[in-house]
């Protein structure tokens, strides 16, 4: 209860005069607050607050009490009195905290009000919570309880900062459930909680997870190079891609070499495609010539990777479409989603032109 008495001496010390806040700088910061105080009319309210301020600096408490009970009489009580008085009674104390409090507690006749009430007997209560109650094991075990009743929620009671410690620990054995939950891409354990959900056989595929979309480029080709049969399935293929853009595509379409390198880069990832993707191996090759016949670049290499590939056109011999039937690839196939490129088309064009640089 002192802390409380003391909390209401601090407001009662601490007046706002939004007027008077120049005053209050000059005297705070002055080296001779004499000269601030020749600046007040003598006699005024301000003046003598001051002035009883700066006797208390020097420790002459009974010339204050002489100039308190003069502007008393002048100009009667007010809170600036009050401020002088609450003053006077702790700078009297020297330094003696209890008495202090005392001496102001009597003067703002403050009453305790935490101590027991007559004829009540003093109880021995608990003062701490358990800490094994409120631990992270209870409520972790608490989670594994719920779920193996047969909730479908046993993650609901954890926060994002529970979901990612449960990252580090291999034995809550609901892998799938901490991966629906995870709020960023960024733990360190994450990587391999992901390669080791999508090895499950009863995990859907790429894609289905949130957290797949916030991989980075980094952890997708680690992926890719851990488990290389991500790359028969489309949309991780197709993740990857976009992590290959320019982080302002915007700045591909102006910037030559910006588009070229771009390009260039989906021409090596597809390079490590199987044929099941032959169609958007097609689709990225073809932008990669067009992109260099507009600057006018031919190049002979660039040309023959892209007629390796299958393609149902009309130039070809009708027995080498006979032999790869299987294999041919259509070129309306769209992946704008994946590249924002637009279609093939007809690339009759843009072959015939090759072939007669």
């Amino acid at each position: 209860m002192r802390y409380i008495h003391l909390f209401v001496c601090c407001l009662a010390l601490i007046p706002l005069h939004a007027a008077e806040v120049g005053i209050v700088e000059d005297f705070a910061l002055a080296e001779d607050r004499e000269a601030v105080l020749a600046q007040l009319v003598p006699g005024s309210v301000e003046h003598s607050f001051y002035r009883c301020l700066l006797l208390q600096q020097r420790g002459e408490l009974d010339a204050v009490d002489e100039l308190l009970a003069r502007w008393q009489r002048e100009h009667g009580d007010s809170p600036r009195c009050e401020e002088i008085r609450a003053r006077q009674l702790l700078l009297r104390t020297g330094g003696d905290r209890d008495a202090a409090l005392d001496a102001i507690a009597d003067h703002l006749d403050l009453q305790p009000l935490h101590g027991t009430r007559s004829g009540e007997r003093e109880r021995d209560l608990p003062s701490r919570l358990d800490q094994q109650r409120i631990a992270w094991p209870a409520f972790k075990n608490l989670a594994k309880l719920v779920y193996k009743r047969g909730s479908s929620f046993a993650l609901d009671g954890f926060s994002d900062a529970g979901v990612l410690r449960l990252v580090t620990e291999s034995d809550f054995g609901e892998r799938s459930r901490v991966l629906e939950r995870l709020p960023l891409a960024d733990h360190p354990q994450l990587l391999g909680l992901v390669i080791a959900d999508l090895a499950d056989r009863h995990t859907p595929d790429f894609g289905t997870r949130p957290i797949h979309a916030g991989l980075t480029r980094t952890q997708l080709a680690t992926i890719a190079e851990r488990r290389p049969q991500s790359l028969e399935n489309e949309r991780f293929v197709h993740a990857m891609i976009r992590r290959l853009a320019p982080p302002a595509p915007a700045v591909a379409e102006r910037d030559p070499d910006v588009r070229r390198a771009w390009l260039d880069r989906l021409a090596t990832f597809a390079t490590t495609l199987p044929q099941t993707h032959d169609a958007l191996k097609a689709h990225i090759l073809y932008h990669r010539l067009a992109n260099d016949l507009r600057h006018g670049v031919h190049r002979a290499e660039h040309l023959l990777a892209y007629l390796a590939i299958p393609r149902r056109v009309t130039y070809a011999r009708k027995r080498w479409l006979q032999r790869h039937r299987h294999r041919a690839v259509a070129l309306d196939a769209a992946f704008t989603d994946a590249t924002g490129l637009p279609p093939i088309g007809d690339d009759s064009a843009l072959v015939r032109e090759y072939l007669l640089h």
